[in-house]
C-alpha cells in the first residue's frame, strides 16, 4: 500500500513539472503563451470571404460567408447545400436540401508556433464541434443527424498577419450519426475551405 502511495506521489510531481513546462511553452510550439496571446490578439474580428467543398482538387460549391474570430472561430450561417455533400446516403442528401437551413459552426482552436521565413504566418490547431440536425426526415424516419468534424491534423488553420490579414481553415467530416449511431455513408475526400479577409470594422 505505501508502494502505491508513494508511485502516486511521484505520478503527482511528475504531471505537476510535465505542466509548468508546458505553461511556459505553448505544446510543440517555438511560441510563448505571451506570444500567441499578441497572435491572438491581432486575430481577433470579423472576415469576409468564401467557404467551399472541394472533393480531391475539384471544387463542387461555394458560398459567401461571415466569420468572426473572438473567443472561437465562428463560420456564420453554414448552409446544408454545403453539408449533404459529406454523404452519399441519397436520402439524407435530399432531406439536407429540403430543408435548406444554415447554422453556425463555432471551432475552438489553439495558436501554433512556427512562422515562415518572413514571419508572417501563425498556425492553428482547429477542433471543430459536431454539427447536429434535429430531426430531420430521412427515408420518412425522423432523426437527430449528427456531422462529426475531423480535429487537430486533418483540420489546419492559418492566419496572415501582414497588412492585409487573412484567415484560411480546413475541416473535414469524420463521422455521421443517425441518433448516435455511426452510419458508414461518409464521403471522405470531401473537404471544407474557408478563405477570407478581415473588414475593417
Amino acid at each position: 500500500m505505501k508502494k502505491l502511495s508513494l508511485f502516486a506521489t511521484m505520478l503527482c510531481c511528475a504531471a505537476a513539472l510535465m505542466f509548468t513546462s508546458c505553461k511556459d511553452k505553448a505544446d510543440g510550439n517555438d511560441m510563448s503563451n505571451d506570444e500567441a496571446q499578441r497572435a491572438f490578439n491581432e486575430m481577433q474580428g470579423t472576415y469576409t470571404g468564401v467557404l467551399s467543398a472541394k472533393i480531391d482538387t475539384r471544387e463542387t460549391m461555394k458560398v459567401d460567408v461571415l466569420c468572426k474570430v473572438d473567443s472561437c472561430i465562428r463560420i456564420l450561417s453554414f448552409p446544408d447545400t454545403l453539408i449533404a455533400q459529406t454523404t452519399s446516403n441519397r436520402a439524407l442528401r435530399e432531406a439536407l436540401t429540403a430543408a435548406n437551413g444554415t447554422r453556425e459552426v463555432q471551432i475552438p482552436f489553439r495558436i501554433g508556433g512556427w512562422y515562415n521565413s518572413d514571419k508572417t504566418v501563425t498556425y492553428l490547431y482547429l477542433f471543430p464541434e459536431s454539427i447536429i440536425k434535429e430531426s430531420l426526415n430521412v427515408s420518412d424516419t425522423n432523426a437527430k443527424v449528427t456531422f462529426a468534424f475531423y480535429t487537430g491534423i486533418d483540420a489546419p488553420g492559418l492566419f496572415y498577419r501582414g497588412q492585409s490579414k487573412g484567415l484560411h481553415l480546413e475541416m473535414t467530416v469524420g463521422g455521421i450519426y443517425y441518433d448516435d449511431k455511426l452510419q458508414s455513408d461518409i464521403n471522405s475526400h470531401l473537404v471544407f475551405k474557408f478563405d477570407g479577409t478581415r473588414t475593417g470594422e
